[in-house]
């Protein structure tokens, strides 16, 4: 009878509800044309750091499963894992 874990891998999808993070890291990252912005996303092993940064760079990108409002359009946001 072996132990059952979670996966480690980073997700696509909001699984662990994300959600309440990325919608002021995208505002943060889409505010002031001219002022540059750095977001950091630090947390211990296996807390999710990866999974926000691929939901950021989904919503960044419009995508509409993150039921966000924020998109670059203008492509001027680098998500750099």
């Amino acid at each position: 009878m072996g132990v059952k874990l979670w996966s480690d891998n980073p997700s696509q999808e909001d699984l662990v509800g994300f959600a309440d993070a990325i919608v002021p890291i995208v505002a943060a990252a889409l505010q002031g044309e001219d002022q540059p912005v750095t977001v950091g996303v630090e947390g211990d092993w296996g807390s999710g750091k990866t999974t926000i940064l691929n939901l950021v760079e989904r919503a960044l990108n419009g995508d509409k499963a993150n039921d966000n409002s924020y998109t670059d359009e203008d492509n001027k946001v680098v998500v750099i894992t």
